[in-house]
């Protein structure tokens, strides 16, 4: 088994950060329509909260550190330096270890029913 020059994993590994990067600002990016909605749009109703554009700033706080530490481990990551890529897997580690945290709740249906005594 021939292993790779270790200059092609080190590219290889800035184009595997470099995609998530891009991923998450995809993910960001998904809830500018409620933003704009909110910006633009009147408000639906008097005497409640409009949550329009919640969203966004939600997957703003969660998904604007992860790329940025994705960011600076791919701009960092030289043959001498091993650090960058540790800093990259715990960002992933997170990333993939929140999942299950924020859509168990969904899938359980916790809340909504729950809540309002209708099960």
């Amino acid at each position: 088994m021939t292993s790779l020059p270790r200059s092609r994993l080190i590219r290889a590994t800035r184009r595997v950060l470099a995609v998530q990067a891009v991923a998450a600002v995809v993910a960001i990016l998904l809830g500018v329509p409620d933003l704009i909605d909110r910006l633009t749009g009147p408000s639906r109703c008097t005497f409640c909260y409009d949550l329009r554009g919640v969203d966004f700033i939600l997957l703003l706080i969660v998904f604007g550190p992860v790329v940025l530490a994705l960011t600076a481990a791919a701009l960092l990551l030289r043959p001498a330096r091993m650090w960058p890529s540790w800093l990259a897997l715990a960002v992933n580690l997170v990333v993939v270890g929140a999942i299950p945290l924020t859509v168990l709740p969904f899938l359980t249906g916790w809340g909504g029913n729950q809540l309002l005594g209708h099960v």
